[in-house]
């Protein structure tokens, strides 16, 4: 009975401080913004000049972008395994990469996933032919780069334009490597290969 007693005294206890807690006369923001309560942090957000955000820097270097990442640019990178990987090695460290290399890296990876033109039903079109080149060139680049970023970059890459017979290739990479990152990707990425077949 005392157990009882002392079981129901603990319970009413908690229940009292949870009720004065939640009960707290915290009165919450009246607006229609769903973001409202986050106002406080947009200060932290906002763009700089040596810093932009990457809305921010799209919209300045719009016309660098459409230049960098027309048709006959990405078609002229996947001409050879020889140019991929020329843009490929311009990949640094972290935080390194000019942000228009990456760009453009991106947008050749869209561009090889691109559909060829129905002729092409008898013989690979420029894409096809070009996602190979591609994907050969970034298991290359990952294979040979010292720097973890580089590999876990060409990783995301194959992500969205590898092929399953690529998946040995991918996971030897992470087998070789001593980061847990890219073991990890590596797998991640081979099991996603896996599944779209």
């Amino acid at each position: 009975m005392k157990n009882l007693l002392l079981s129901m005294l603990a319970a009413v206890t908690i229940f009292a401080v949870n009720a004065q807690v939640t009960n707290d006369p915290v009165k919450p923001i009246a607006s229609a913004d769903p973001a409202a309560p986050y106002h406080n942090y947009l200060p932290a957000m906002a763009s700089s000049p040596d810093k932009p955000l990457t809305s921010d820097w799209q919209d300045q270097q719009r016309k660098a972008i459409n230049a960098e990442t027309t048709d006959a640019k990405l078609a002229a990178v996947v001409a050879t395994e020889e140019s991929a990987e020329l843009l490929l090695s311009r990949v640094k460290g972290a935080y390194t990469t000019d942000p228009l290399t990456l760009t453009k890296i991106a947008s050749v990876t869209q561009w090889v996933m691109l559909p060829d033109s129905w002729y092409n039903f008898l013989w690979d079109g420029p894409h096809a032919k070009g996602r190979e080149v591609w994907v050969e060139a970034l298991l290359d680049t990952a294979e040979d780069a010292k720097d973890s970023y580089v590999k876990i970059f060409c990783l995301e890459q194959l992500r969205w334009c590898g092929r399953e017979d690529d998946i040995d290739d991918i996971l030897e990479i992470g087998v070789e490597s001593k980061y847990t990152a890219v073991k990890d990707l590596a797998e991640t990425v081979a099991r996603g290969l896996r599944k779209a077949k």
